[in-house]
């Protein structure tokens, strides 16, 4: 699907470019990668998992940002037994990459907000 092929397009432009990561941030592009991770299909999931781990990556804006939306625990649901490999290791590279260095992602989450 066109979801799961702009998520991996994301994930591969944002990886090591923080302005790449801000303007993801900026149009609003943080929610539907969430979303995606909420979803049923794996692949969805393993390729919104991985942008928000690119995303995330080094930038404590979109790491607090992804926190206030919700997001980690769609990435804690990822890696559940059920899931498959590849799911399961983007959840935690995205989990890592979204608390690393950002002290307050590693206490409960909060309810989302409807920021973008």
């Amino acid at each position: 699907p066109a979801q799961v092929q702009a998520a991996a397009a994301l994930a591969e432009l944002a990886r090591d470019e923080p302005t790449v990561q801000i303007s993801v941030a900026k149009a609003g592009g943080l929610r539907p990668l969430i979303a995606m991770m909420e979803g049923r299909n794996a692949q969805a999931q393993a390729r919104a998992a991985s942008a928000i781990a690119q995303v995330a990556v080094q930038n404590p804006d979109n790491q607090e940002t992804i926190y206030r939306l919700g997001g980690l625990p769609p990435m804690i649901s990822l890696l559940g037994r059920e899931q498959s490999a590849e799911v399961q290791t983007m959840g935690a590279l995205a989990v890592a990459s979204t608390c690393h260095g950002h002290e307050e992602n590693r206490t409960p989450q909060p309810t989302p907000t409807r920021e973008s």
